[in-house]
């Protein structure tokens, strides 16, 4: 117990328990995170980073060094930092899986940013190892679940006053950017369903799966409201307006290769239906645009239909106006502070996360299929299970 200055014993209070935390992986995520770390996550104690770039090691010196954080350039020696509980995994997403897994296996708790890994089969064995030591936690950082105005629908959506929800509808279109970056990380992300609409896909599980239209006349039949959510099919489409480097070689006719705008549509078994719309080439200097509806069996519930940075809006010979979001981090800042504050007091705690590893594991099949029918054409089908149907390998033209 401690005391404030001056004040009686009867007043103690009790000191508050910490996780030490480190940090693989200080790029332009890694950074935010470290510095939540050290500002807005009161249980939370960062004692270590590494990064094998001089760019980020030299951020580091600067900006952390003297709160005492441990520096280091890579992350074989980071790890095994004496008394470190947890991990944010920030580094980058092909190495996100083996982070995520030496982490675990030193009985570490992580925290990793979208994507832990590439295949179905490498986040099964996660899953496995997560659950043969459940005093270690494994959480993914869906970081639009932590958003208020999310928080707020979901809510609504579960308070039942306006029946199950049927069809999610989602877009998110990020300013267009021709920097050497975007180009790189365009060409090597995924593609555009696996690396930016998973957060939409993620968000549309989070509510269809909150209740199911009763049986009745569906267009592909009906489900009682106690089965739980598994897709059906899927497809989708895209197009390249900017990015052309994406396109697939014309003599690869069976593959299209990626798309820098896309639109991916998913059927449950239970009839409700998923579309997501996501674009890489949204006008310059109009900020970043995200938006979902929610159409429920009486209402419909919509979160950021105007995309405003603040509350600040402009009256002038031009009309109204106001700002967007500068992008997508400037959208879901505070999401960010609190999916880790989440994180650390499932821990602290022995309290389950809101996203479930199933949840995740879904979400990740579903990508995986959209990205699969963009680049080849036809439609993927899963099986009673949800899980990828394997006749034809789940294609159908």
């Amino acid at each position: 117990m401690v005391s404030r200055p001056g004040s009686s014993p009867d007043e103690a209070v009790p000191i508050l328990p910490s996780l030490k935390f480190g940090v693989v992986g200080i790029g332009r995520i890694g950074r935010r995170h470290a510095l939540n770390l050290l500002r807005r996550v009161p249980k939370a104690k960062l004692v270590c980073v590494c990064s094998p770039a001089q760019a980020d090691l030299e951020w580091a010196k600067r900006e952390l060094a003297r709160y005492g954080v441990s520096i280091f350039s890579s992350f074989d020696e980071m790890i095994q930092f004496p008394g470190l509980q947890a991990v944010v995994v920030s580094s980058l997403t092909t190495l996100h899986y083996q982070h995520t897994l030496e982490s675990l296996r030193r009985g570490i708790h992580v925290l990793c940013e979208k994507p832990v890994c590439h295949t179905v089969d490498e986040l099964d064995g996660l899953i496995e190892l997560a659950a043969t030591n459940p005093q270690v936690c494994l959480m993914i950082g869906f970081t639009r679940r932590f958003d208020e105005s999310y928080e707020e629908a979901l809510q609504k959506v579960k308070s039942g006053d306006y029946g199950a929800p049927i069809a999610f509808d989602s877009q998110a279109a990020e300013p267009l950017s021709h920097s050497e970056f975007s180009h790189n990380y365009f060409k090597s992300c995924g593609g555009i369903f696996f690396d930016s609409a998973i957060h939409d896909i993620d968000l549309s599980l989070m509510f269809l799966s909150t209740s199911q239209p009763s049986a009745g006349a569906h267009a592909s039949g009906s489900v009682r409201n106690t089965e739980p959510l598994r897709p059906r099919q899927c497809f989708a489409v895209g197009t390249v307006s900017e990015f052309t480097s994406l396109r697939s070689p014309a003599e690869h006719a069976s593959h299209r290769g990626d798309a820098d705008n896309a639109r991916g549509v998913v059927q449950f078994s239970s009839g409700q239906i998923a579309s997501y719309f996501n674009s890489r080439t949204a006008a310059a200097g109009g900020g970043y645009d995200n938006s979902t509806d929610i159409r429920c069996e009486r209402g419909k519930i919509s979160v950021n239909l105007e995309s405003r940075k603040n509350r600040v809006s402009v009256h002038d010979s031009n009309g109204v106006g106001w700002r967007a979001p500068d992008d997508w981090y400037d959208r879901y800042r505070e999401g960010f502070v609190s999916e880790v504050v989440e994180f650390v007091d499932g821990i602290l705690d022995k309290r389950e996360f809101r996203i479930t590893l199933p949840e995740v594991r879904m979400g990740l099949e579903i990508a995986l299929a959209l990205q699969e029918s963009l680049e080849k054409g036809g439609t993927v089908w899963f099986d009673e299970s949800g899980r990828r149907s394997h006749r034809e390998g789940g294609i159908v033209d």
